[in-house]
C-alpha cells in the first residue's frame, strides 16, 4: 500500500454566480482503479480556481480520477484527473 498526498489546483474563469451555486464535488474513478475508500479529500472553493487537498492510499496500478462539480441550476462539469 502507498500514499500520496496531493494539493491540486484546478483555474477556471471566475463566474461567481456558478462558483456560489456549488454543491458537491464528486470524485469517482472510471477504470477502478481505485475505491472510494482509497482517499480522503477536501475542497476549497476560490476565485477562480478550486484546490482540492487529497490523500490516495493505493494498493494497485495508478489511474484516473473523475471530478464532477454539481452546482444548482448548471450542467455538471466534468473534469479527468490522470494520477502518475
Amino acid at each position: 500500500m502507498v500514499a500520496y498526498g496531493s494539493h491540486t489546483e484546478f483555474t477556471f474563469e471566475d463566474d461567481i454566480q456558478w462558483r456560489t451555486a456549488i454543491t458537491n464535488i464528486i470524485i469517482s474513478s472510471p477504470s477502478n482503479s481505485f475505491a472510494p475508500h482509497d482517499w480522503i479529500s477536501t475542497a476549497q472553493i476560490n476565485y477562480e480556481n478550486i484546490k482540492l487537498h487529497t490523500l490516495l492510499v493505493v494498493q494497485g496500478p495508478k489511474g484516473s480520477l473523475v471530478l464532477t462539480i454539481k452546482a444548482t441550476g448548471y450542467e455538471d462539469t466534468v473534469v479527468t484527473w490522470v494520477v502518475q
